[in-house]
């Protein structure tokens, strides 16, 4: 009998909202997909970044929170509002 293979975090995939869309697009992505558009969305959109701080634009300060804050708490901002509007499915 053989089993077949859910994949990283059971299989599920990120679901963007109306906010998220403005970041990641509409597609479902993978976690790890996610953290990758993060980056290209914080390059491409010249977020202010000083060294290991940055300090989000609108569009990123809907979703991960307004104010400076270091990148390492950034994608623990960004699950928390995964959870809060139950986006992982």
């Amino acid at each position: 009998m053989s089993f077949g293979k859910k994949g990283d975090f059971g299989g599920k995939k990120i679901h963007t909202d109306e906010k998220m869309e403005k970041v990641f697009g509409s597609a479902p992505m993978k976690p790890m997909e996610m953290t990758g558009k993060l980056w290209k969305y914080i390059k491409s959109h010249k977020v202010k970044r000083e060294g290991m701080i940055i300090t989000p634009d609108p569009i990123l300060g809907a979703i991960i929170g307004k104010g400076k804050m270091k990148t390492t708490k950034m994608t623990k901002a960004l699950w928390a509002y995964i959870r809060k509007h139950k986006l992982f499915k």
